[in-house]
């Protein structure tokens, strides 16, 4: 064996296990500042999650609110739609009448029928050829489906008492 006189320094050695232990350490550092930066991004996002359901569910309350509005108005707009489409205006009957009737017959009675469509008037005439007429005029028109003479008698004064039911068309009234 041989003896140095001069000591070298010993050099130090780079081991393997150095360089693990350098490599765990910066991979549990790393980790560790990971999960704290997941960790943190986690509660944000739950938080703003939780404020957009709080948003969402503002929104799906004040929506079914205006919604119920909605189908309330629908109802009443639909239920006065009905009433308006099949509103009878049955005031055409007296201008019908009026146009209809002969200038020597005036009728004193008057009773409407909204349910059956029919008119019945009870008048005086002042003879049967007035009555007649009346009839003719009234057999010419189209929107009448059915005309009934009744009651016809002599009237204390010398004239023709009766009755006419007259039965009209649907489409008269509308």
């Amino acid at each position: 064996m041989a003896i140095e006189i001069i000591s070298k320094p010993k050099t130090k050695k780079f081991t393997w296990a150095k360089i693990l232990l350098t490599i765990d350490v910066v991979l549990i550092l790393a980790s560790g500042g990971i999960y704290l930066y997941l960790n943190i991004s986690s509660k944000q996002t739950s938080k703003k999650i939780n404020e957009e359901r709080d948003e969402i569910s503002l929104l799906v309350s004040s929506n079914k609110e205006l919604e119920k509005k909605a189908l309330f108005y629908e109802k009443k707009i639909n239920d006065f739609s009905k009433l308006f489409s099949e509103h009878q205006e049955t005031s055409k009957i007296f201008t019908f009448l009026e146009k209809k009737t002969h200038p020597n017959i005036r009728f004193s009675k008057f009773d409407f029928s909204a349910g059956k469509l029919s008119v019945t008037v009870s008048g005086e005439a002042k003879s049967f050829i007035d009555v007649g007429q009346q009839l003719l005029i009234l057999k010419g028109e189209q929107s009448l489906k059915n005309i009934n003479l009744s009651g016809l008698s002599l009237g204390e004064k010398g004239g023709v008492l009766f009755s006419l039911q007259l039965t009209f068309d649907s489409q008269v009234f509308k």
